[in-house]
């Protein structure tokens, strides 16, 4: 969680932990998961075109995809994906929400 303190210290980060159920399956139910979180993160990866899904993921900006235990891919997407990085109208997740029930 080392990296989650260091991304607070930055001004435009807002890191958001979302509990996917895809693994209660394999017999240990993950009592903070929810399948909306796991509907959200099957929307992102159709509207990529990629299909990745795994964990941990971290998706950065709506657009990019990383893998949550590397500090500097994280890092590196988030100023590839920050303004000025991007067209913001390029984002095509722009509109996806989700809501926890």
């Amino acid at each position: 969680m080392r990296c989650w303190r260091s991304w607070r210290s930055r001004g435009e980060v807002v890191a958001l932990s979302l509990s996917v159920d895809y693994w209660d399956y394999l017999g240990w139910r993950d009592t903070l998961a929810n399948s909306k979180f796991t509907e959200r993160q099957r929307a992102y990866a159709k509207a990529r075109g990629d299909g990745a899904i795994y964990t941990p993921q971290i998706i950065v900006n709506g657009i990019a995809h990383v893998n949550g235990s590397d500090e500097g891919q994280i890092l590196q997407a988030i100023d590839k994906t920050s303004k000025g990085g991007r067209d913001s109208s390029a984002c095509p997740f722009a509109s996806l929400r989700t809501r926890a029930s």
